[in-house]
């Protein structure tokens, strides 16, 4: 985050590089750095997906950053992955619950 910025106006630059809108946080978890914080947001309906920046990896050459690339995957594809069953449980059942079906 910048100086005097918010956490949601730091998702939707860093992570999104979209003109997207945060509705609403969804869950946060813990992690060696700090807290992640998950959040529900709207995107313009002209905008694409892009990798979003990481300013911890300002200076990097690009094969050397974390991420790489950015590829639309289908839920049920991704339903086992920690976060996104977090996500689906929150969207669907409220926080803490595990989704019921997709």
């Amino acid at each position: 985050m910048e100086v005097g910025e918010t956490p949601e106006q730091a998702v939707v630059r860093e992570e999104t590089g979209t003109d997207a809108t945060v509705l609403r946080p969804l869950f946060s978890e813990p992690y060696s750095a700090g807290t992640c914080v998950c959040y529900l947001l709207t995107v313009a309906p002209d905008q694409h997906a892009m990798l979003g920046y990481d300013p911890e990896e300002e200076g990097l050459e690009a094969a050397a950053r974390l991420l790489q690339e950015i590829t639309w995957q289908p839920v049920v594809a991704m339903r086992d992955d920690g976060q996104v069953a977090q996500v689906l449980a929150t969207l669907q059942n409220g926080p803490g619950r595990r989704p019921r079906l997709l």
